[in-house]
């Protein structure tokens, strides 16, 4: 911007003194016509005299014609050399020379001579202008193309930078999922490890009926269902799964969360509904997968409680019945009790299981839980620990 206001200012000076150029070129054009007419008047003026002098001179004496040719030719001489002293000499002296007659036609003569030169001035100085406006329109062009260049240059600078931080962000977002998937990968197949080699292990052992009942000296000895994950005083295995099994992780040997001892049970329910059942459950049997078409379970006479320890990993999971007991067939459970609905917590509670007034002859499933995609629409993650006959 400033350089177009001083490109302006030059351009209006210029054409400033072209016009004081043209001005003066008109004045002097005048002057010199109005010379040249006064130094020809005064010219015939002289010469007139001269040439009537001369004739009166020659008619009236007669007895000077010799000296008569002499001052002629003296008087030509003074005329011619005066005449080419007016037309080099300054305008003044033209001007005190010139007769009223000579003054008053001067003008006649300068004022068609001087429009020719003012236009010719005019139209000398006007490629000058044209000149210096073009000029300034074109570096008025130059730098507005720089700017849009820069804007441009800019925008695409912007723009690359949030390319490059958005596909950064994405990358970022995929090694994350990638890493997530991969532990989730790792932690189920550890739970499906411990489940198979507690099957393994529960295959191994003969079962175990117990025909009297589980006593001490004191009363009846606390039976654990679960204490800790390979303890040998595990009597029940998490081997009947129920419902949308397919959704289900479990870890025997979970150490996120522990009530007592070195682990507990986690349990993961993803909600995908992957056998269209809408609900899930895991019972722990004697002998694995035990549903009453073999012998089996263990004589809790003398139990009057179950009690067990669960938390929830967010809170609020909903699980809709912790039992024990049901199964039916050829050798069913010989009674069952149950809770729930119950809502769970983050911290560690402890639930109870009333037995009094149960059959506990023959206990198969020692203990169950079973929970509703209704109530657990996203899925989630529990914690069970401590589970026991008392």
């Amino acid at each position: 911007m400033k350089k177009i206001f001083c490109s302006f200012l030059c351009l209006v000076f210029i054409l400033s003194i072209a016009q004081v150029a043209s001005a003066r070129a008109r004045r002097e054009r005048s002057g010199d016509d109005t010379g040249v007419s006064a130094d020809t008047t005064t010219a015939s003026t002289v010469s007139q005299p001269a040439s009537a002098g001369t004739s009166s001179a020659e008619n009236s004496q007669p007895a000077s014609s010799a000296s008569s040719p002499k001052k002629k030719e003296a008087a030509k001489k003074k005329s011619k050399k005066q005449t080419e002293k007016n037309k080099r000499g300054p305008r003044s002296i033209a001007k005190s020379k010139a007769s009223e007659p000579a003054a008053a036609a001067a003008p006649a003569v300068a004022v068609p001579s001087a429009s020719p030169s003012a236009e010719n001035a005019s139209v000398a100085t006007q490629p000058s202008g044209v000149s210096a406006d073009a000029e300034a329109q074109a570096k008025a062009d130059a730098l507005k193309r720089a700017e849009e260049k820069m804007k441009t240059s800019q925008a695409v600078s912007t723009q690359t930078d949030a390319q490059a931080k958005m596909q950064a962000e994405t990358v970022a977002k995929a090694r994350a999922d990638e890493d997530a998937r991969m532990r989730a990968e790792a932690e189920a197949k550890a739970a499906e490890a411990a489940t198979a080699a507690a099957a393994a292990a529960a295959k191994a052992q003969p079962a175990r009926v117990s025909l009297a009942p589980v006593v001490s000296k004191g009363g009846f000895a606390p039976f654990y269902v679960y204490k800790d994950q390979g303890a040998r005083g595990n009597h029940y295995i998490p081997s009947g799964w129920m419902g949308d099994y397919g959704d289900l992780k479990i870890n025997p040997g979970c150490i996120v969360k522990v009530h007592s001892g070195t682990t507990s049970v986690q349990i993961r329910y993803s909600a995908k509904m992957m056998q269209n059942a809408g609900w899930c459950g895991i019972y722990w049997q004697n002998p694995p997968n035990n549903w009453g078409d073999k012998k089996g379970g263990f004589n809790l006479t003398g139990a009057k409680k179950l009690t067990f320890w669960a938390c929830g990993e967010k809170g609020g999971e909903v699980i809709s019945e912790f039992k024990m007991g049901g199964i039916s067939g050829e050798f069913p459970d010989s009674d069952s009790a149950s809770i729930g609905p119950i809502e769970l917590s983050k911290r560690w509670q402890q639930y109870t299981i009333d037995l009094t007034g149960k059959d506990l002859t023959n206990i198969i499933g020692g203990f169950c839980f079973s929970a509703s995609r209704d109530d657990n629409s996203e899925g989630f993650t529990i914690y069970l620990d401590d589970m026991v006959y008392e």
